[in-house]
């Protein structure tokens, strides 16, 4: 008891200094919680959703215009001023982000030193100087953005897109990358675009393995095509699989083709339902195992490729008389909800018209015409067409899109348009003439399907139709 007395006798001695020190450090306290609170909110707004994810789903379009008046850009500098303002942050998020935002600002002074208009480089100047991540910054930036795609065209357009999607694909994204924004034929790729997609290859870009295999193939050197196309179905490309067995198609090797067919087949993606009917193909042609065909082409079909409908429907329609009318619903299917990759397919509606006159006495066969020219595939029947098919106007219409199918090379259309009309009784001399032209162009091209390198590895694919 004595030690305690004594205790609280001395502490109250200095009791005032204890309290000042406490309400000193608490005042400290509180206003640091309310320094930390206010920055997290900047930084919360001025982030504004991600600028870089929204730059990357603007269209990548180029309006078709001519260059608007060119002045001295003042931006010149726009990589420097950039370093000095995107300083590293201390998380390692922060850093990196600030590293790719320096390599964004840097494509885009290379591009815009070439001049672009006073409006938009006095935007820049006045609203991204001293700070590069601000809401209005950004705003600026995607006016300089679309001032350099209008000032660039062709070869140097398709660098721009190419080099601005690759910082885009090094920040992380997997919707946009040099291999989705670069446009026109592989072979003409500047070297530099090539030098990129070799490096986002390298890096695990399925699609920029693609793109440059597909470059080697065009150009006759198939074992780079081969080591490309394989990197990327390794990394789960259905594209490069699929490029990859018609490699091996082209080469008659169909035994190494169809176990990657039928990798390509399982794989969810957009060519998953063209390389299903590329696996039902091989397996007819190669091992006459049309109960795996036909799997094949139901995943096809339901996925909405308009050829796997139209083959599905074939293939049941000589198994069994008694399966017309699931072949007649699938060909439907086929015509009227079609998604195929290579645009509008009129080879289903053809059988449907067809099948729709033997076996249901013309119904609906109007219906099926008046899709297939709300395509836009078609034009209507000309008064020469209406004369030749003596008057009657919905045969003018039928023999005039096969003349334009003809005309288009939409050859396999054009031979099933062929046994459509056969199925009609026939038409007029001018029309069998043409019926037989159109007849040995598609002979001829099932020849030389192989042989047409120059126009892509998916050239057999995109005739039929």
């Amino acid at each position: 008891m004595y030690r305690l007395i004594e205790y609280l006798s001395t502490t109250s001695q200095t009791r005032p200094r204890l309290v000042f020190g406490g309400l000193f450090a608490g005042f400290a306290i509180f206003g640091w919680l309310v320094a930390f609170g206010l920055s997290f909110l900047w930084n919360l707004v001025s982030q504004d959703s991600d600028p870089m994810g929204r730059e990357a789903r603007l269209p990548l379009k180029r309006p078709n215009r001519q260059p608007t008046a060119v002045a001295g850009m003042p931006t010149t500098h726009l990589a420097a001023m950039a370093k000095s303002s995107l300083a590293p942050q201390p998380q390692g998020r922060g850093l990196v982000t600030n590293s790719l935002e320096k390599q964004y600002w840097e494509v885009l002074s290379k591009w815009g030193a070439e001049g672009v208009s006073a409006e938009v480089a006095g935007r820049i100047e006045s609203q991204c100087r001293g700070n590069f991540q601000t809401p209005r910054c950004d705003h600026a930036r995607d006016s300089l953005v679309r001032e350099i795609r209008q000032n660039l065209k062709g070869i140097r357009a398709s660098l721009f897109e190419c080099e601005l999607a690759d910082v885009y694909y090094r920040a992380g994204s997997k919707v946009i990358s040099c291999a989705t924004a670069v446009s026109g034929s592989e072979v003409d790729f500047p070297q530099p675009v090539v030098l990129i997609l070799e490096r986002s290859c390298r890096s695990g870009d399925g699609k920029s393995c693609f793109a440059v295999g597909h470059r080697h193939f065009r150009l006759y050197n198939d074992l780079q095509a081969q080591h490309y196309f394989q990197s990327g179905c390794s990394m789960g490309d259905t594209k490069a699989c699929f490029a990859l067995g018609e490699l091996w198609r082209w080469q008659g090797k169909l035994d190494v083709a169809l176990p990657l067919m039928r990798k390509a087949c399982g794989q969810a993606d957009r060519w998953q339902a063209m390389a299903c009917f590329a696996q039902a193909s091989i397996e007819i042609e190669l091992y006459h195992n049309r109960r795996a065909a036909e799997q094949a082409l139901r995943i096809s079909c339901g996925l909405g490729e308009p050829a796997g409908c139209y083959q599905l429907a074939a293939l049941l329609m000589e198994d069994s008389q008694r399966r017309d009318r699931e072949a007649q619903s699938i060909l439907a299917k086929g015509c009227f909800e079609q998604r195929g990759v290579f645009g509008f397919n009129p080879l289903p509606c053809w059988y449907l018209i067809e099948v729709r006159k033997a076996y249901y006495g013309g119904a609906g066969i109007a219906q099926v015409v008046a899709f297939m020219q709300d395509s836009h595939l078609y034009q209507g029947p000309d008064a020469i067409t209406l004369k030749t098919a003596g008057g009657d106007l919905e045969m003018a219409k039928l023999v005039s899109m096969m003349a334009q199918d003809m005309k288009g090379f939409r050859l396999y259309s054009c031979g099933r348009a062929y046994q459509t009309l056969m199925a009609f009784g026939g038409g007029p001399q001018e029309f069998g003439v043409a019926a037989d032209a159109c007849r040995s162009l598609v002979e001829a091209d099932k020849r030389l399907r192989y042989e047409r390198r120059e126009q892509g590895i998916f050239h057999n694919y995109a005739r039929f139709q």
